[in-house]
């Protein structure tokens, strides 16, 4: 089992869990058993995996590479230089690249 779930994604995971389970204590009846749904990410955040992600190809780990900023390269500097002009003092590499949509830690290229 390779870790694929990592950082923010993890704790956040940790906490759902803990906050569901402790309903079990607040619910009453049969009710309060649907509580026991909050070891799923509990289990998946003290673990480092989860199995849905494994078969969805996710890779959430910090060991991803996907907490740090790509780097722009050359050719998004020329293409950005050369398809509008700046004013003085502007990069071409300070404006994100519109044609990729950023959820949370996943880019969509």
């Amino acid at each position: 089992m390779a870790a694929n779930v990592g950082g923010i994604d993890r704790t956040l995971r940790i906490v759902a869990g803990i906050a569901v389970l402790a309903l079990f204590f607040v619910l009453e009846g049969n009710a309060r058993y649907w509580a026991l749904v909050g070891l799923v990410p509990l289990f998946t955040g003290i673990f480092s995996f989860c199995p849905l992600n494994a078969v969805l190809g996710l890779n959430l780990s910090d060991e991803a590479g996907l907490t740090t900023r790509r780097q722009p390269s050359d050719a998004d500097t020329q293409r950005a230089s050369a398809s509008a002009p700046m004013a003085p003092g502007w990069r071409a590499t300070s404006w994100p690249r519109l044609n990729t949509i950023s959820v949370g830690m996943l880019r969509i290229p």
